[in-house]
């Protein structure tokens, strides 16, 4: 704060001493306006300095800082609200089929325990019709005999016995086979409930689990020094060119030998780095330890395609031939410990967060969850899922199909975040996978390279080439703990290389 002092307060309380030392108060006065006169140039000059304009340039610069950060956390709220909304929609629609389940299989039990009871009441209901018959057979002849003795003549007695022994013999062998084929053994209905519906009471206990994810923040605040003024600046997180990465070779692996010919078609590194690697003539998946060496081989149903690690002993692997399933299989046991069924062939496969994300034929993109079994589509699509792969990384999904020749990246709600397509330089993708950088590689089979797209889609670079090895490739792999890509070609050539 400044406090301004009319010059005649001034005087009055230093104006004495001053003259007393013998100066005249017009010397006083004069002296005190020449003072007055320096603190206005100051003022002036202050005006027209850089400071001012320091200061100015910081507060807008604040202010612009501000209005960024609260339009990207109102985006943020935007984006939780949407999600709310969609797992929301999706907790009702697994309510609504397990009703829709639950009342199918109720009714179905009534009708078989309808069916059930009708068919009994119908033999009874039979028998009892024909016992109503043989017992008024019975009482004729009852009457008959009761006659002969009162009013027939010995003659008639005997030709009529022998007529009644004959009938009598007849309603006793219906009595015997009723005993011989168990019209007279008692029916009761029964029914034995399903145990696995108990776990719906017990067992089962949520529909889910929900949880928060945090990933960098799209801005950084930053700031600079200038001229002693600390000014506020946002600027957007840059990842690393691609034009600036380049890969070291590390190893150049051979896959061992199956009974037929080799047809690699998926690969991945666990955090320990064992690789693996599924053989789709073979019907195997390959686990090479860090150093090369061969670890073991499991033989596993049909078709493997494409596998990724679950942890450092569990893998999933995808299969595109019948029996439709996704097996988990145990590296060290050599054992599949849990199986879950799909709707028709898939392909390429990711585990994320306690969740499995495949792409199966006709349908499109799906998530299955591994604690609760419930399975949901991603992204919808009617293409040929034959050969096609898929990968995440933070809130992001990427898809490559080889048919329509593109590599899409969605959002982990389904949307679509941007697609590349240019088959100059991408022809023929297959594996993919995601660097540190988010920056994007992809298997280009049909010209033999790897290619590798900008985080936005909006650049490509080809990496390596049938000159470094690329001859018929079909998996990429990125170790994010140990920043190396893993890459295989379908005769069981494995490269390792180190990302720089």
């Amino acid at each position: 704060m400044i406090t301004f002092i009319h010059p005649d307060v001034v005087s009055r309380t230093i104006g004495t001493s001053y003259l007393n030392n013998g100066h005249t108060r017009t010397h006083f006065m004069w002296r005190l306006k020449c003072e007055v006169l320096a603190i206005d140039d100051i003022i002036r000059s202050s005006k027209e300095s850089s400071l001012i304009e320091h200061i100015e340039k910081s507060i807008d610069n604040m202010k612009l800082n501000i209005d960024k950060i609260t339009k990207d956390r109102e985006e943020n709220l935007k984006t939780i609200k949407n999600q709310r909304q969609k797992f929301q929609t999706e907790i009702r629609e697994i309510r609504g089929k397990i009703n829709s389940h639950l009342d199918k299989l109720e009714q179905q039990i009534l009708k078989e325990l309808q069916v059930s009871e009708d068919k009994i009441t119908q033999e009874i209901e039979n028998l009892l019709s024909n016992l109503t018959i043989h017992n008024d057979t019975v009482t004729v002849l009852q009457n008959t005999i009761s006659d002969i003795k009162s009013y027939a003549s010995d003659l008639q007695t005997f030709l009529g016995s022998k007529s009644i022994e004959a009938d009598v013999i007849k309603e006793k062998h219906f009595l015997h086979e009723l005993t011989e084929n168990g019209s007279l053994e008692c029916t009761d209905l029964l029914f034995t409930r399903n145990d696995k519906l108990s776990d719906i009471l017990s067992a089962i206990t949520t529909f889910g689990a929900i949880s928060t994810e945090t990933t960098p923040p799209s801005i950084i605040i930053m700031t600079e020094k200038e001229n002693e003024a600390q000014l506020m600046a946002v600027q957007m997180a840059k990842p690393k060119s691609i034009d600036d990465i380049n890969l070291v070779i590390k190893k150049t692996l051979n896959l061992p030998k199956g009974s037929k010919s080799n047809y690699v078609t998926g690969c991945s590194i666990t955090s320990t780095g064992k690789m693996i690697f599924t053989d789709f003539e073979n019907n195997r998946v390959i686990v090479l330890n860090d150093s090369g060496t061969l670890d073991c081989e499991i033989f596993v149903s049909n078709r493997p395609v494409d596998v990724t690690c679950i942890d450092d002993k569990t893998v999933a692997v995808s299969h595109n031939w019948s029996p439709y399933e996704i097996d988990i299989t145990d590296i060290t046991t050599k054992q599949v410990v849990k199986v879950v069924k799909v709707s028709c062939w898939c392909c390429g496969v990711s585990y994320c967060q306690d969740k499995l994300i495949y792409c199966e034929e006709g349908t499109g993109i799906k998530t299955v969850s591994l604690s609760g079994g419930i399975t949901s589509s991603l992204v919808k699509k009617n293409v040929n899922g034959f050969w096609n792969y898929v990968t995440t990384f933070g809130k992001k999904l990427y898809h490559t199909c080889l048919e329509a020749n593109i590599v899409t990246c969605y959002t982990m709600a389904g949307k679509m975040v941007w697609e590349y397509k240019d088959k100059f330089i991408l022809d023929g993708p297959c594996g993919v996978t995601v660097d540190n950088e988010s920056n994007v590689y992809v298997a280009s089979q049909n010209n033999d390279s790897v290619i590798i797209l900008s985080s936005e889609g909006t650049y490509a670079r080809t990496i390596l080439t049938k000159e470094h090895g690329i001859e018929k490739i079909s998996g990429v792999h990125f170790s994010k703990e140990r920043n190396i890509l893993l890459i295989v070609n379908q005769r069981g050539t494995a490269l390792l290389y180190d990302v720089k």
